[in-house]
């Protein structure tokens, strides 16, 4: 399994979003201060034929998103399964994990960084802001899933000073991604009915459309790996 790569390395955003690792590090310790205090928990079915035909670009990373907390829900089974010593499928948990980097980071992310982003940030400061947030919640989670890699590396190879941290950091990327998600939910209200006209939505997704070519697997294969998943650790 890859290591997740760094903000800096996968971003085509221009200044003032750069951010060097002092900044990073300290914008992502108030993110888990924020997070911690935010736990909950609920999230929605993902019926596959809800997440094909989006009209705008916030549409189509509120379907991305669909995916993604069902993820998360996951994920909590398989850290609860976990601290009960009841040991999920190793090869589910590298499943899961995979997809964080795959789904998550590497297809949901890069359409945020290489394509809405660099076209909402000339709005103005306070879009910039904004966007800057997500982008510092962003970072903390690879570097939360990274930490998962690692100690997952450790727990498949049975070391019991694994189990703790494997749990926690699988929880920590949950909750942060549940409360970055909805974030990003309300916001994109603002992108499809304000801030992008009907030409830059049009740019938008088509760049979605190429950053979606270059993956190896489409949105619906993310789908269906992260229902078989669903189906046996949420049974549903």
């Amino acid at each position: 399994m890859r290591a997740l790569g760094s903000w800096e390395a996968r971003s085509s955003l221009e200044p003032p979003f750069q951010m060097s690792h002092d900044i990073a590090d300290r914008d992502c310790h108030r993110t888990f201060l924020f997070l911690a205090s935010r736990l909950s928990r609920g999230n929605a079915l993902i019926e596959e034929s809800s997440y094909r035909y989006p009209v705008k670009a916030g549409s189509d990373l509120k379907i991305d998103h669909r995916v993604a907390r069902k993820l998360e829900s996951v994920l909590r089974v398989m850290a609860a399964k976990i601290m009960m010593k009841e040991r999920p499928s190793g090869e589910d948990l590298g499943e899961a994990i995979s997809l964080m980097v795959e789904f998550v980071d590497s297809y949901h992310h890069a359409k945020e960084e290489r394509s809405l982003f660099p076209k909402v940030q000339g709005v103005g400061k306070e879009q910039q802001k904004v966007i800057y947030g997500f982008l510092v919640e962003h970072e903390f989670g690879r570097r939360a899933a990274h930490r998962i890699e690692q100690e997952y590396a450790l727990w498949v190879k049975g070391e019991e000073a694994a189990v703790e941290p494997l749990a926690r950091f699988i929880l920590t990327y949950a909750d942060s991604l549940k409360v970055h998600t909805a974030k990003e939910d309300e916001w994109f209200n603002l992108v499809d009915g304000k801030l992008l006209s009907a030409s830059q939505q049009k740019e938008v997704l088509e760049r979605f459309a190429l950053i979606g070519a270059e993956s190896p697997q489409t949105r619906e294969d993310f789908g269906r790996r992260v229902r078989r998943l669903s189906k046996m650790y949420l049974k549903e």
